[in-house]
């Protein structure tokens, strides 16, 4: 399940036209209440005056999220965190060029932030909230943790915690987000879009409109390594040329194979019938 997750977070990624891997993250916890016959891992958050369970949430500038942990309500939110980002730095490659982790007051203290800076060479921005204002307050860089706490907040599974685990509270998180996702990406628009084994955001160079010997239209596309294509393909997207467009595909260098043009900011796709390497 964790594997459909990241690999599905890739794509939504691509699809936004952002790199696979972020640069950015932000980390915050959300304390809920747990069902009464829930025993194991409970306790008290004095803060918000919750009996249950605390969520750690770590999640990219799209508010995708990276890794999660589910804890006792009473574990310290620095504490919650240690452990939240050990998982994203496990995740090894998928996390490559991140390099800045964006936090509100409650994870202030010098001796925390050389510890992530000295475990993972990552820099620890605190964002702190006016305290002349008061109701919802859109902090740079930080917010997008808190809406991802409101997008869980809309399953049913998740306004408490029910699972007797806090392991399994964990992957029904994940499974909200799978669901999340898949709602969200137009990369996702139809099953075989789903299954290409890969994707990439591609530059439209020029448009040579209808080329009546391939009985196709004909463009010349330039993917981010600078290798030109052009691409004949079945039915208008609608692009514009200087545009990114998404190329589903298989395979590396010499043995590519395209699949499809998808057009993220319409919706629309096209299958490709021919394609020849311009340099």
């Amino acid at each position: 399940m964790l594997k459909v997750h990241d690999k599905l977070y890739q794509w939504v990624r691509v699809a936004a036209g952002r790199e696979p891997s972020p640069s950015e993250a932000a980390v915050d916890s959300q304390s809920v209440e747990t069902a009464t016959m829930i025993s194991q891992e409970v306790g008290y958050d004095v803060g918000k005056k919750i009996h249950g369970r605390k969520r750690h949430l770590t999640v990219d500038l799209l508010g995708l999220v990276l890794r999660v942990l589910v804890t006792s309500a009473s574990l310290p939110e620095r504490q919650g965190a240690r452990q939240v980002l050990k998982r994203v730095h496990d995740t090894g490659n998928r996390v490559k060029r991140l390099h800045t982790i964006w936090m509100d007051g409650g994870y202030r203290g010098e001796e925390f932030m050389r510890w992530v800076m000295d475990m993972f060479r990552w820099i620890v921005e605190i964002v702190l909230r006016p305290l002349e204002k008061k109701g919802f307050v859109h902090l740079p860089k930080r917010w997008v943790v808190e809406r991802t706490f409101g997008w869980l907040n809309w399953c049913r599974r998740l306004s408490k915690d029910y699972e007797r685990l806090p392991e399994t509270s964990e992957t029904f998180i994940y499974i909200a987000m799978i669901r999340i996702m898949l709602l969200t990406s137009s990369l996702l628009l139809t099953t075989e879009v789903a299954y290409a084994v890969e994707s990439a955001p591609v530059t439209l160079v020029q448009a040579f409109g209808w080329d009546p010997a391939k009985a196709a239209y004909k463009i010349l596309i330039q993917s981010r390594n600078g290798n030109q294509y052009f691409v004949w393909y079945s039915n208008l997207i609608g692009a514009k040329v200087g545009s990114v467009i998404t190329l589903t595909y298989e395979g590396s260098g010499s043995s590519m194979y395209f699949y499809k043009l998808i057009n993220t900011g319409n919706g629309k796709e096209s299958s490709v019938l021919r394609y020849l390497k311009a340099n």
